[in-house]
């Protein structure tokens, strides 16, 4: 029997001879016109059953007419095509979905056939892929934690150990954002460059404890007297430097005399700092900055120390 129209050749072999898609037509009497090889291997057939009825034959026997009778409202057009699926029990474990065709008194029936699974390989394959599945949990719960890791590892590359402030690290990014947002905005910043005095005599007199005790101290100071917005940096050595978003000079000036008080009467042992300030101008960088701000320490630690001095 030709399956499809006379350029489907390829298609009519198919259907012939699938071993897994089932094909079945019937008279309006549930006879049998047509089958393809699937549907014989599935009813145990080795000759085309052409004339036999549909429901004598195993595993057909557990179907009633009923079950592939048209569907809807019966108003339907004798040659309208109308469809409905049908599922065919083949066994406690196994049954065989079939969609029913209805066209002008024929009935054509579809199915995918059930692949025969002897050896347990289906019920293999299911338990390889939960393996899987739980294996690539297990890697994406490693990724995560190696992720976490990894920005553990670096927020610890960019704070230092001894003052648990940042270091120079996320100086050239952030002093980068506030000249660019300077620039773009006029949001002003300025720039505080700190030394402590005599910090080798402090480490000569009492010792390198004592001088890492007084960093400490330093760094806890510009914690608490720094707003949210300021970034305090160890800049290296006994330097600091703090960055003052939005911050006039005159404004910073009264920061860091407050931070210079501070140090000198409730460190112990006590220190007192020279500070160097500037403030963002047009065209500034990170570089002319800080040279501005390094000038103006220098000034400070030339003029006695102990004192802030404001670049020019």
């Amino acid at each position: 029997m030709t399956w499809t129209c006379a350029n489907g050749a390829v298609l009519d072999h198919f259907l012939e001879h699938s071993d897994t898609l089932m094909v079945c037509v019937l008279d309006r009497d549930y006879r049998v016109q047509a089958t393809n090889l699937a549907f014989r291997d599935l009813c145990h057939l080795t000759e085309k059953p052409i004339g036999r009825y549909l429901f004598e034959l195993d595993p057909f026997t557990a179907l009633e007419p009923a079950a592939i009778e048209p569907r809807g409202d019966g108003n339907a057009a004798p040659d309208c095509v109308m469809s409905h699926p049908v599922v065919l029990p083949l066994d406690t474990d196994l049954h065989l979905f079939l969609t029913v065709y209805h066209c002008s008194g024929t009935i054509i029936l579809f199915g995918q056939l059930p692949q025969a699974d002897p050896e347990g390989l289906f019920a293999k394959l299911g338990q390889l892929t939960n393996e899987l599945a739980k294996e690539s949990r297990l890697a994406q719960q490693r990724a995560a934690l190696l992720a976490e890791a990894n920005q553990r590892i670096e927020a610890l590359a960019r704070v230092d150990t001894l003052t648990g402030l940042v270091n120079r690290r996320v100086l050239a990014e952030t002093c980068h954002r506030l000249c660019a947002a300077a620039t773009r905005h006029g949001d002003v910043f300025s720039v505080a460059l700190l030394d402590i005095d005599f910090f080798k005599r402090i480490n000569d007199t009492f010792g390198h404890q004592t001088g890492d005790q007084a960093l400490m101290a330093l760094g806890e100071i510009l914690r608490q007297q720094s707003r949210t917005e300021d970034i305090p940096i160890r800049f290296g050595g006994e330097e600091f430097l703090v960055l003052l978003p939005k911050t006039h000079l005159a404004q910073a000036q009264i920061y860091a005399e407050r931070i210079r008080h501070v140090c000198q009467s409730s460190t112990a042992p006590p220190f007192t700092l020279s500070i160097g300030l500037t403030q963002w101008a047009p065209g500034d960088n990170e570089e002319r900055l800080i040279q501005r701000a390094d000038r103006a320490l220098y000034q400070a630690k030339e003029g006695g120390r102990n004192r802030v001095v404001l670049a020019p």
